[in-house]
C-alpha cells in the first residue's frame, strides 16, 4: 500500500488555473524551457524536495531528449509546467527499453506503439492547482494522437498513488536505475477504457473523444461503473 508522504508536484486541488499547454516548437521555446527546468529544480533542491521530484527535477540529468515531444504550460509570466514524451518509434531508447522491459511488458506494441513519460515539472506556486493533471492529460492526448498504446514511467513511493489515480499500474516491482536510484516502473494501457472509467481517471474523457473522432457517425455512450457488477 503506497501512502501519500509529501505534496505531489502535480497534485490536483480546488484551484483552476488558466494556462495554455502546447508543444515546444522553436529554439527560443527550448531555451525558455531549459531555464524553467533549472530554476525550479534549484528551488526544489533548496526546499529539500529533490528526492520526491525524481527524474524530471534533476538538473544533472543526462538523459537525451532527442526527438522527444516537449509540452509546456504557459501563463503571462512564462512557462509554469512541462512534461516530456519519448516515443520508441521515433528514436532508439537504448538502455531505457531494457530497464522497462518494454518488449515483455508491451508485447507487439513495442517499439512502434510505446512511449516513456518523464520530466513532469510544475511551478511550485501552482502545485495546489489542476495544472499538473492538465499537463498529464495533454501528454495522454498527444500519445493517443501518436498511435501509442503503452506508456511507461518511473517514480518513487511518494508518487505512486498519484500516477495510479491516472491509470498507471506497477508491473515489475522496484528496480535500480543507474541515474535515479531505486524507482518503481509503472505502465499505462492507453486504450483500457473500462479500467480508466472504473478509477475515474481524467484520461477516460479524452479516450472517448478520441474514439468518437475516429468513428464520427457512431455515438459513444459513457458507462457508469457499478461496483456490484463484474
Amino acid at each position: 500500500v503506497y501512502k501519500r508522504q509529501a505534496p505531489c508536484p502535480w497534485h490536483t486541488g480546488s484551484q483552476m488555473l488558466d494556462a495554455d499547454i502546447r508543444e515546444v516548437r522553436s529554439s527560443s521555446d527550448r531555451e525558455a524551457l531549459d531555464h524553467f527546468r533549472h530554476r525550479v529544480s534549484v528551488m526544489d533542491a533548496n526546499r529539500r524536495q529533490r528526492q520526491i521530484n525524481y527524474q524530471f527535477s534533476n538538473t544533472t540529468s543526462k538523459a537525451p531528449s532527442g526527438n522527444a515531444v516537449q509540452l509546456i504550460a504557459e501563463r503571462d509570466s512564462g512557462i509554469v509546467g512541462t512534461v516530456q514524451i519519448t516515443y520508441a518509434s521515433m528514436q532508439d531508447l537504448g538502455v531505457e527499453a531494457d530497464f522497462y522491459r518494454m518488449r515483455e511488458a508491451a508485447g507487439d506494441n513495442h517499439p512502434s506503439r510505446t512511449c516513456v513519460v518523464s520530466r513532469l515539472l510544475v511551478e511550485p506556486d501552482y502545485r495546489g492547482s489542476d495544472l499538473g493533471q492538465r499537463i498529464c492529460v495533454a501528454a495522454y492526448r498527444n500519445a493517443l494522437g501518436a498511435n501509442a498504446r503503452t506508456a511507461f514511467l518511473r517514480c518513487n513511493d511518494t508518487l505512486v498513488f498519484y500516477f495510479a489515480a491516472l491509470g498507471f499500474k506497477p508491473y515489475m516491482g522496484k528496480s535500480w536505475h543507474a541515474q535515479y536510484g531505486e524507482v518503481l516502473p509503472m505502465k499505462l494501457d492507453l486504450l483500457d477504457e473500462q479500467y480508466l472509467a472504473m478509477i475515474d481517471s481524467p484520461f477516460v474523457s479524452e479516450l472517448r473523444a478520441w474514439k468518437q473522432s475516429r468513428m464520427p457517425n457512431v455515438k459513444i455512450t459513457a458507462r457508469t461503473h457499478d461496483p456490484e457488477t463484474p
